[in-house]
């Protein structure tokens, strides 16, 4: 008999070997339906997450209301502006209050609208639910858009109630 290299050793301790010879298949196929769930998960638990260069992990905005208003102070509240005000859906995209859709990209905490009725507009990310619009040059703008969570329905939201 002739001696055995140690791939085939290998492949002969675990059994690989044999169902290979057994199901008339290549030993790298059977080691692979054997052994593949195991790489699959090791490669899930010690991969890092998706990081878009170089503008930090890429992630979504919470579903809803985003109500736009401009800022309040001591004598006077916030005044909505709906004109700018949208609802975040799914797959990054969003829905103005006359109903035309677009799509966003969010990068770390900077929101860019890339389609639709609002392309090119820039946001900053404060916490989970207040956007600050900001200029070409990355200065924040006056105003602020809220995600409103209590909002059930899109007429509720659009007229104030």
């Amino acid at each position: 008999m002739a001696a055995l290299s140690r791939w085939q050793r290998l492949l002969q301790v675990t059994g690989v070997w044999y169902r290979a010879n057994v199901m008339h298949c290549s030993p790298f196929i059977v080691a692979l339906r054997r052994f593949g769930p195991f790489l699959a998960v090791g490669f899930a638990l010690f991969s890092d997450p998706a990081e878009a260069a170089p503008g930090g992990l890429l992630r979504v905005l919470l579903k809803g209301y985003w109500i736009c208003e401009s800022e309040g102070d001591a004598t006077a509240p916030p005044a909505r502006q709906l004109q700018d005000s949208f609802r975040v859906v799914a797959d990054s995209s969003y829905r103005t209050s006359t109903g035309e859709t677009g799509t966003y990209v969010l990068l770390g905490n900077d929101l860019t609208m890339t389609g639709g009725a609002f392309r090119g507009r820039r946001y900053v990310l404060v916490g989970q639910g207040i956007l600050h619009p900001v200029d070409e040059t990355g200065m924040r703008e006056p105003g602020r858009c809220v995600r409103q969570s209590n909002a059930s329905t899109g007429e509720g939201a659009d007229n104030g109630n």
